[in-house]
């Protein structure tokens, strides 16, 4: 999933201000795999172990990188977001998920500016459940 441009975005309970994307990427870490007995190729195959990572792409300048300054790696805390069609639309949905802080890296480009990514993986809360919640419409 990748949203452009989400409003109302915050880590921890402090709002997030110059985001440009947030983009949630699933990987099987562990695959089963079958094999028939009609050839080399295979015939089932699974994924009974996942992680779910989240990157969160702001730009910064002046004082707005200190949101997530103290957040060290290894924090454990919500992340959500509010996306909608459009910034001027009224419904819209919120995201959340629980998150542990793998990184928080800077560059900066020409065209963005200085640019902070925030990198984390999604915690589900029970191995279960899928750790990124999507709630319906807002207004």
């Amino acid at each position: 999933m990748l949203w452009l441009d989400p409003s109302e975005v915050t880590l921890f309970g402090a709002a997030l201000g110059g985001v440009m994307s947030v983009a949630v990427d699933r990987f099987a870490t562990r695959l089963a795999e079958g094999r028939g007995d009609l050839g080399p190729h295979v015939v089932f195959v699974d994924a009974p172990e996942q992680r779910v990572t989240v990157r969160v792409r702001r730009r910064v300048g002046g004082g707005s990188a200190s949101a997530v300054s103290s957040v060290g790696v290894g924090a454990m805390g919500e992340l959500s977001l509010r996306v909608a069609a459009s910034r001027g639309d009224r419904r819209g949905r919120v995201v959340r998920a629980t998150v542990v802080v793998r990184g928080v890296d800077h560059e900066f480009t020409e065209r963005d500016g200085f640019v902070q990514t925030i990198s984390m993986t999604a915690v589900s809360s029970d191995g279960a459940a899928d750790p990124i919640v999507e709630e319906g419409d807002t207004a």
